[in-house]
């Protein structure tokens, strides 16, 4: 490759180095709001995050689980949704309620009014209200992360061994 050439794509590469992506976080919005993108204020002359979003990775996102706050509302627009608050700085899950894939939702031993409360969460279909708490169906019980079979495998093999040998003693094979 001749020097020119060599020289001109390393001043590309260079150049491309120094641009912002427009918009982002940190991005110079002088005069003009609308440089600015979703979940974005013009602050001191410079894009920055609405005070419920986070900058990640050039991006004003919601916030949410252990993220920092100041308020209630700083944890309500994300995925903790309604059920979001903010206890010494951080953003939680409010009493009753546990997070699960960054998620308000009811688990073990959180208080309920009924059974759907209990499904959505990391009890999923074995979930179930009983005396005000959630808990695992007859059959299961807790095993961290979700509701397991008592049985369990061994249980299953049981099982099978016991019908085919009812069924053997009839013979039907």
């Amino acid at each position: 490759m001749e020097l020119k050439y060599w020289l001109l794509a390393v001043g590309v590469v260079v150049a491309m180095s120094y641009v912002s992506v427009e918009g982002a976080p940190g991005t110079d919005c002088t005069g003009n709001v609308t440089l600015c993108n979703a979940n974005e204020t013009c602050n001191n002359n410079k894009c920055a995050c609405i005070p419920a979003y986070k900058n990640m990775s050039s991006e004003c996102v919601a916030k949410g689980y252990d993220d920092a706050c100041t308020d209630a509302a700083d944890c309500k627009s994300g995925l903790l949704g309604a059920m979001g608050i903010c206890t010494s700085n951080k953003c939680a899950c409010m009493t009753g309620y546990s997070v699960y894939m960054n998620m308000c939702r009811r688990g073990y031993n959180d208080t309920c009014t009924n059974s759907d409360e209990c499904t959505s969460g990391p009890l999923g279909a074995m979930g179930i209200c009983t005396t005000g708490k959630c808990g695992c169906k007859t059959g299961y019980s807790w095993k961290a992360p979700t509701c397991q079979s008592v049985n369990g495998a061994a249980g299953l093999t049981i099982s099978i061994t016991l019908m085919l040998g009812a069924l053997l003693s009839k013979n039907i094979f």
